[in-house]
This record gives C-alpha cells, sequence and structure tokens, in this order.
C-alpha cells in the first residue's frame, strides 16, 4: 500500500515536472502621454542688473533652479562679457557634456532619463553660461556666443529629486539680443516613469 502511494506520488511529480508551460513576455505598457504641472518663476526675465529668475519647486524657499546674470572682465582680451547662467542645487541635474553645455529640446520632444545621454551627463550643482554679450575695447563692436541665442523657443530638460521620488521637468526659454535678455516662457515637472516626459506638454 505505501509503495503502490510512493509510486504514484513520483508519478505525478515526473508528469508535472515534464510539462511545459506557455509563457508569454508581455512587454512594460507605453508610457502615458499626460500634461505637466506648470511651475512659475518668481518672474521671467534674464537680463543684465535684473533680479535673478527663481524656481523653488517644494516651495521651500530654497530655489532648485537659479537663472542670471554676471558681468566678467577679461583683462588679458580687453572684453567684458554679461554672462546668463543657468544653475542648479544638490537634488536638480542638467545634462551637461566636455563643452559644458545642456542640450536644447524642441516642443514634444521626449526628455531622456538615461544616465547617460549621448555625449552629456546628468550632473547635479551645475553651472553653465547658456548665452553671452561680448563688448570689446577696441573695437568696440558687441557680439554673442553661446549655443542659446535663438529668437524661437528652446527647452531646457532637467532631473529633479523630489520627496515623491525623481521628476523630470522643462523650461521654456528664448533670447531677444536686441533687449538684451533671455525670456523665460514657461515651465512644468512631472514624475519620472509612467509619462512621457515630453518638452512643452
Amino acid at each position: 500500500m505505501i509503495r503502490s502511494v510512493y509510486i504514484w506520488i513520483c508519478s505525478v511529480l515526473l508528469i508535472s515536472a515534464c510539462r511545459k508551460d506557455s509563457i508569454t513576455n508581455t512587454p512594460d505598457p507605453p508610457p502615458r502621454d499626460v500634461r505637466s504641472t506648470i511651475i512659475y518663476p518668481n518672474q521671467g526675465l534674464v537680463k543684465p542688473m535684473h533680479p535673478a529668475v527663481l524656481f523653488d519647486l517644494n516651495a521651500d524657499n530654497r530655489p532648485e533652479i537659479v537663472l542670471y546674470t554676471q558681468l566678467v572682465g577679461d583683462p588679458v582680451l580687453q572684453e567684458d562679457k554679461w554672462q546668463f547662467r543657468l544653475g542648479t542645487n544638490l537634488s536638480t541635474a542638467l545634462a551637461v557634456n566636455a563643452q559644458e553645455e545642456t542640450p536644447s529640446w524642441n516642443r514634444g520632444d521626449t526628455i531622456s532619463v538615461t544616465y547617460p545621454l549621448g555625449s552629456y551627463q546628468w550632473y547635479v550643482a551645475s553651472d553653465l553660461v547658456l548665452v553671452q554679450e561680448i563688448t570689446p575695447m577696441l573695437p568696440r563692436t558687441i557680439y554673442w556666443t553661446g549655443q542659446w541665442q535663438q529668437p524661437e523657443i528652446k527647452y531646457i530638460g532637467f532631473h529633479w529629486m523630489s520627496d515623491q521620488g525623481r521628476c523630470v521637468g522643462w523650461i521654456a526659454v528664448r533670447t531677444n539680443k536686441t533687449l538684451r535678455q533671455v525670456e523665460v516662457v514657461q515651465a512644468g515637472v512631472f514624475q519620472a516613469g509612467e509619462t512621457q516626459t515630453r518638452a512643452g506638454y
């Protein structure tokens, strides 16, 4: 009796081990295309001798992103530079390349959440020159340098580590060299992961 029960159990185990269930690997669902939460700075113009544009993303009176100007005198080249700069704190990262530039996205582009991003790496506590107006002493001909000279709207992407997890955001800016200013048009932020992190959305 015991022997027959033992043989029956072994037979069941053997049949179960030989049985193959069909396993289908279902891909992860695509990210949901949702609107970002619009965020507002203290004001919207970056220009010489003007207050900095501050983004306090978690309303703790310690801004995570700052856009500001800085006057730099170069005694060797004998020229003055008004630099339009972008800085972040330790909770916020910018994509930065070896030339200390950050990429520009167009409206609708997906802002990457990968590490690294091509020739760019995501760095916290960054401080970059977006564009600068240069005035030589002689001849006194003003010219501009930097990749953010465009009059049309382009998007700065950033990563922010909030209390709820990593977020991705964008800042829409355009440069008016005639008025000597960078205008912050709009900005948005959304949770990374389930949503499409699209610039301008």
